[in-house]
């Protein structure tokens, strides 16, 4: 009844020194519900989200952090492919800014005195500057279509969107002078001296194209167009985090690192698409997936 678990809770709690009790219920006013179900799940597949509601405090500085990135493309299906539409700088200063705070503010219970110290060593890294690369980063984008290792071959693309994009580039040109590149942030494609670069025979095409905030290379077929448009790709409301792939193609092109005894339980799952994005209860994270025609379950 309700008396006796008023009664339970007065013991418990006079046996915890009152810094713990005040450092858990500290925690216990960010610390997220999580809500987890789905839209769809049938033998063609599923459509699963889960939902970690966090105070409107925090979700209002968490989706600040978003800009926008072109969509990943959704057509072939990619090997693998990894997007992202995060303002590094305003991330960490964000995470510093936290760090800070509970710096001002340690827990003063012992069982979390290490928690203190791990806070201390993670804001004297924020503290560090980002090497100049990383600097007004803003988002980018990973595309695998398919690739080998032995021989080294593949088709794909890798794009990067920040405020200091264009100049980085022709610093890191400027230290590599025998590569005889001369780039021009204009969109248009330029095709990448790949035997001086030491890159074997079997990647047979690559190209490099500039705009001011973007960067973007493709090799593989068609890698000229391909680096022409993604670098030109209107900008749109993006997830912070995408993430796509195929699995039965990673574990045909990757044996050695995806071996049948350790995806036992995944042998069903076909292409997997995964995105985390800020709404109005919180963070969300959203995963769409395929099966393999026939039962879900193996006999």
């Amino acid at each position: 009844n309700v008396a006796l678990s008023s009664t339970f809770a007065t013991v418990f709690a006079s046996l915890i020194p009152q810094p713990c009790q005040d450092d858990v219920a500290r925690m216990t006013t960010v610390l997220p519900r999580i809500a987890f179900g789905y839209h769809r799940f049938d033998e063609h597949g599923f459509e699963m989200a889960l939902t970690l509601e966090v105070p409107a405090a925090i979700g209002k500085q968490l989706a600040s952090l978003r800009t926008t990135m072109p969509a990943l493309p959704a057509a072939p299906p990619a090997l693998f492919a990894l997007g992202a539409a995060v303002d590094v700088d305003a991330t960490i200063a964000w995470l510093h800014e936290i760090t800070g705070q509970l710096r001002a503010h340690p827990f003063r219970c012992e069982a979390f005195a290490s928690l203190n110290h791990a806070v201390d060593t993670v804001d004297a890294k924020l503290a560090e500057p980002l090497p100049s690369m990383f600097q007004g980063l803003r988002g980018f984008e990973i595309v695998v279509d398919d690739m080998t290792i032995l021989p080294p071959s593949g088709s794909g693309e890798v794009l990067l969107e920040g405020a200091h994009i264009a100049d980085t580039v022709h610093q890191l040109l400027a230290k590599q002078p025998q590569l005889a590149i001369a780039v021009t942030p204009d969109g248009r494609p330029i095709e990448l001296p790949l035997a001086r670069m030491g890159i074997p025979s079997t990647i047979s095409s690559a190209h490099f194209a500039l705009r001011p905030t973007r960067a973007a290379i493709a090799i593989g077929n068609r890698s000229a167009e391909r680096a022409s448009t993604r670098v030109s790709a209107p900008g749109a409301r993006a997830p912070l985090l995408s993430m796509t792939y195929d699995l039965p193609k990673l574990r045909e092109r990757f044996p050695e690192y995806f071996k049948e005894s350790e995806f036992q339980g995944l042998w069903t799952v076909m292409s997997t698409a995964l995105s985390l994005d800020i709404g109005d209860d919180g963070i969300y994270v959203d995963m769409v997936g395929t099966w393999k025609h026939g039962a879900l379950i193996r006999r």
